[in-house]
């Protein structure tokens, strides 16, 4: 065993009869030190490559009130059972040498024989925005184009032919606008607004819709100049199309069901009232632009929740649907009213790349 310096001396002064004891606890030091394990050094690891990130979708693509998945978050109470469906219908519209008005929106009507305001399948109406809608006749126009929900096809006929037997309510609405391409060489010129209003400002319910002179007039005009329809260029609907949905307006006329009433013919309809349970959502597009005709396309997708008398094999079909949370509700609501500047339209391009437009 070899000692240090300062190990010798103190075994030097030590007294005699000590020193036997003060080397056997030198030994024991030593021998404690040897047997410790010496930390090796961990190699070096290459630098890990620098990899990006890509970020994560927004929620909203699968958010329950979007009405092209088929997510379903029901209201915040207790409901008898009842059927989802999901549905899509497409409307295909044009440029033209006058402006047109795109109105998606279910229309209520009216039958003075049973006193009743059931609810349409009209889901969108296109107009001339140069029409007129404050006149006596203005009912008798022929709108420019309609598009129909199939909710009742293959459904018996109730105490009324032009009244079908199930009650429903529309759960969602949500309508996605591309542009199809031009006629002219190079991308479509122009551009398009697009948005939704609240029943309270413009509408077939209110007095500003009613003293309109024009659709323009009672559903662009003034939304333009609020900013409550966004302008979006055509060229950048053909790259990506642009989402638009919408929200509850009258909660009470939200939840409420309706009987679904099929009127006979298209001549009419000016005279129907839009369903206050949600906003509309409007389309507005301009005159086109020299002789370039642009196309668009625009897909209507709508959550319907339906119930049947017990005739039919589809009641059988029937669940109870577990009522929701208000919290989980509120969250739902505020997150699409706060999309898209609060005019309801975001682009879907975006949405992949974690922003919103």
């Amino acid at each position: 065993m070899v000692l240090t310096v300062k190990q010798r001396n103190a075994l030097k002064n030590a007294p005699p009869k000590a020193r036997s004891s003060l080397l056997r606890n030198f030994n024991s030091q030593t021998a404690k030190v040897r047997t410790q394990k010496i930390p090796q050094r961990r190699p070096t690891q290459p630098p890990r490559p620098v990899v990006a990130k890509v970020p994560r979708p927004l929620r909203m693509e699968r958010h329950p009130l979007n009405a092209f998945n088929n997510i379903h978050l029901p209201l915040p109470e207790r409901t008898a059972p009842y059927i989802v469906t999901s549905l899509v219908e497409s409307l295909e519209v044009s440029t033209a040498s006058y402006g047109q008005v795109v109105i998606v929106a279910q229309r209520s009507g009216y039958d003075p024989e049973f006193n009743l305001g059931p609810v349409t399948d009209y889901i969108a109406i296109v107009y001339n925005a140069a029409d007129t809608v404050d006149k006596a006749d203005s009912a008798l126009l022929t709108p420019l184009k309609v598009a129909r929900h199939k909710l009742a096809d293959g459904l018996p006929r109730g105490y009324n032919s032009t009244f079908f037997s199930l009650k429903h309510r529309l759960h969602n609405l949500s309508a996605r606008i591309e542009c199809l391409g031009t006629t002219g060489a190079g991308m479509p010129p122009g551009d398009t607004f697009v948005g939704r209003v609240t029943m309270a400002e413009t509408g077939s319910t209110s007095s500003a819709f009613r003293s309109a002179s024009t659709y323009y007039d009672a559903f662009v005009d003034k939304a333009r100049s609020v900013g409550v329809l966004r302008s979006i260029t055509n060229a950048s609907l053909q790259r990506r199309p642009l989402t638009m949905h919408a929200i509850v307006a009258e909660p009470e006329r939200y939840k409420e069901w309706s009987d679904l009433y099929i009127p006979p013919a298209s001549a009419g309809i000016n005279a129907l009232d839009t369903w206050p349970g949600l906003t509309p959502l409007i389309w507005y597009i301009p005159p086109q632009i020299g002789d370039s005709v642009v196309s668009f396309r625009m897909n209507i997708a709508m959550q319907f929740c339906s119930r049947h008398p017990d005739v039919l094999v589809a009641r059988a079909n029937h669940r109870q649907q577990e009522p929701s949370t208000h919290s989980a509700w509120n969250a739902a609501v505020s997150s699409v009213e706060d999309i898209g500047e609060a005019i309801g339209a975001y682009d879907v391009g975006r949405v992949v790349a974690a922003v919103v437009a």
